[in-house]
């Protein structure tokens, strides 16, 4: 029996990043790219492996596939998700793959606004805090997360599009993070409730669930009161000058702490979260 071959859809950043990641597996690849570039292929540095790009989409052709890997905003109406359906292929995604193979404590962030600064403030707090541990920041951030699939990570900081979401199929995670949810890519989703449904689906599969909208809960509170009286100190002692360049990269000349306020406080649950869990587990053993 012929063995199956992956098919990756979409040749940008996360598509080149997909395929150079499956050619340490697989020796063949289907590529599918609506505006092919000699240049983008020539970046896919994989001597042994055998690309079979732009093939016609057809029977024949999906019955030789295991997997489809779409990039994030592949149409949903393409016609290979119909294939998929048809034959029974599993679909996957870059952050599937990560989430699955890699062993550090993942922790996905998501919103309509300030993924990127509410990042980069969870990882400096990481660094300042424990910095013993390798913290690393990645996804719709501009870094593949398969990029970094084989590094030795303790704390990986995934920033989670819509589009990204969307692909990701149930697998647990160690912190879901929600940021805000305000009305965007209607083109893509068609409604806001569609929309809305998709990012609280980064709470459905996280061992611990942290948004803007829990307001119960017991740690948001903690977390607000702990941003307001330890932000202050990060910023005088605890390396605060890479703190806010960290914070400038984003948000330009805006004032830095209290324009991200609610940001800070929401990222200081990862690091409560996780410290805790440190704690009761060496108490445990």
């Amino acid at each position: 029996m012929q063995k199956k071959i992956p098919l990756v859809i979409g040749l940008g950043i996360t598509g080149r990043s997909l395929v150079n990641y499956l050619a340490n597996i697989h020796k063949e690849i289907v590529i599918i790219e609506d505006s092919i570039d000699q240049a983008l292929l020539d970046e896919i540095k994989q001597p042994n492996l055998t690309l079979h790009v732009n093939p016609s989409i057809n029977d024949d052709l999906l019955r030789k596939i295991s997997t489809i890997y779409p990039s994030p905003g592949i149409p949903t109406d393409h016609d290979i998700f119909s294939y998929a359906s048809k034959f029974d292929i599993e679909i996957s995604s870059d952050i599937q793959e990560f989430i699955k193979f890699n062993s550090s404590r993942k922790i996905l962030v998501t919103g309509t606004n300030g993924k990127t600064s509410t990042c980069l403030i969870i990882k400096n707090l990481f660094e300042n805090f424990l910095p013993d541990l390798n913290t690393l920041v990645m996804g719709n951030i501009g870094e593949p997360v398969l990029d970094n699939i084989n590094k030795n990570i303790d704390i990986s900081i995934i920033e989670i599009s819509s589009f990204q979401l969307e692909l990701l199929k149930e697998i647990e995670f160690d912190i879901g993070l929600l940021l805000n949810i305000e009305e965007d890519h209607i083109d893509r989703h068609l409604n806001f409730e569609n929309y809305k449904k998709i990012k609280y689906s980064v709470l459905k599969n996280s061992s611990f669930n942290i948004s803007f909208d829990s307001v119960i809960s017991i740690l948001s509170i903690f977390s607000l009161s702990c941003s307001i009286v330890v932000a202050p100190i990060i910023l005088l002692v605890t390396n605060g000058r890479s703190f806010t360049n960290a914070l400038a990269k984003v948000e330009g000349a805006m004032p830095y702490l209290l324009a991200r306020l609610t940001y800070f406080s929401i990222a200081f649950s990862p690091l409560i979260v996780l410290c805790l869990s440190k704690r009761l587990a060496h108490n445990v053993n």
